[in-house]
């Protein structure tokens, strides 16, 4: 994949906050955007750009990622493009 496609929007991960919070993850509402729609922290100072991250710091974060992403559903917007969800309901 390349770098520029990484960013591109094609539809959501949708997952239960509790699932997140159970892998030690703070979620916190953030309906400004949209409702249903929350930020994530997980605790984890990223470092600069070219640095490695602290092995043990890189196994926590990989850890609560998974946990979370093997509950994770992705639903595929059907038009990516244009304001508002096209797709099936969540």
């Amino acid at each position: 994949m390349k770098e520029e496609d990484a960013s591109s929007y094609c539809g959501m991960l949708v997952f239960a906050a509790s699932v997140a919070r159970g892998a030690g993850t703070d979620v916190y509402d953030y309906r400004a955007d949209f409702c249903g729609h929350a930020h994530i922290n997980h605790g984890v100072s990223m470092p600069p750009r070219g640095e490695t991250m602290d092995p043990k710091e890189r196994e926590a974060l990989d850890k609560k990622c998974k946990a979370i992403l093997a509950s994770a559903a992705f639903h595929q917007d059907a038009y990516d493009a244009g304001p508002g969800w096209h797709g099936a309901p969540l």
